[in-house]
């Protein structure tokens, strides 16, 4: 398959994902997600199974689960049935039979486990992909080092509260690991800078964009997407794809951070700042926002972290 042509199925299997990841709380039939990606049915579950290495409703399956466990860390006050709705679920039965069949845990043992380690929200992004002991954060460049109580001292970032406007986005994404590995974003941030330069698209403000918890995903699955804002008029083709940011309240901590930190940043914002602030996570994509800004620090950059928000 040529380049490009095999650029415009990942495209189009990429604007499938978006779409499923927008409405996993409703109904979606093979012929509806055929259309988006303006395959006939039969061509498009074989494409997307072989681009994707999963059937397309096993695909649908495990992100439902995995959206309801974040749920469960999230939100304490829903219930299981809400929860099992919201993720588009038949009936709560159905839910924990597919739960306790890929978690080997029923809903609320999984809910209770989740509260007594974290009060209910550090584990839905701290990223360290299921290792209890110190292992790999999730997150561009790090590692966790130490004894990140330290942070609950000595951290003092600015955290405020921002209105964010939707935003349309150009972006290039991963999937698999990538946790520790500066090379992969300077080599997704040089192929979308290769669409953006020659349409002399601005890219001092851009998004890293973690659309999986990997302490419900397996790391060769884990989506990473790489974005820069594009104006209306802006085409996107091949392997460069466009999505919408999701407006409103987003809690915002400033962070100047060193590669081997953000771990910890993360850590900071869900661990210590969130619990109590008066606000709990909304159900959209939390992300690091670059604005290109100088940093005084040799080997740092300043970063913005962003959790989408709503008030307790």
């Amino acid at each position: 398959m040529k380049r490009n042509q095999a650029n415009e199925y990942v495209s189009r299997i990429n604007a499938v994902i978006d779409y499923i990841d927008g409405h996993l709380g409703g109904e979606m039939t093979l012929r509806e997600l055929a259309d988006v990606a303006g395959f006939s049915e039969y061509h498009f579950h074989r494409i997307f199974a072989a681009m994707t290495g999963e059937t397309l409703f096993a695909f649908i399956g495990r992100l439902r689960l995995n959206h309801a466990a974040s749920q469960l860390n999230a939100y304490q006050d829903k219930t299981i049935t809400q929860i099992a709705l919201d993720c588009g679920f038949s009936s709560s039965a159905v839910f924990a039979r597919a739960f306790k069949k890929r978690f080997g845990m029923p809903p609320s043992e999984y809910q209770n486990s989740k509260q007594s380690q974290t009060n209910g929200s550090l584990d839905q992004l701290l990223r360290n992909d299921g290792k209890e002991n110190g292992g790999e954060n999730g997150y561009a460049g790090t590692t966790r080092q130490g004894n990140t109580n330290k942070w609950r001292f000595s951290m003092k970032p600015e955290v405020k509260i921002e209105k964010f406007e939707e935003t349309r986005v150009a972006y290039i994404r991963y999937v698999g690991p990538y946790a520790g590995d500066a090379k992969l974003f300077e080599n997704l941030y040089g192929r979308l800078c290769a669409f953006t330069q020659p349409r002399g698209i601005d890219m001092s403000l851009s998004y890293i964009i973690y659309h999986d918890d990997p302490n419900v995903t397996e790391e060769s699955k884990l989506r990473v997407s790489v974005c820069v804002p594009i104006s209306d008029d802006v085409e996107v083709s091949g392997e460069v794809c466009e999505m919408t940011l999701t407006g409103g309240d987003y809690a915002v901590g400033s962070f100047v951070l060193g590669t081997d930190e953000y771990g910890q940043a993360w850590n900071y914002m869900y661990a210590q700042w969130l619990p109590t602030s008066g606000y709990k996570p909304a159900p959209a994509c939390s992300f690091e926002r670059y604005t290109g800004g100088e940093c005084d620090c040799e080997g740092k950059i300043n970063v913005d972290i962003c959790i989408p928000v709503e008030v307790v």
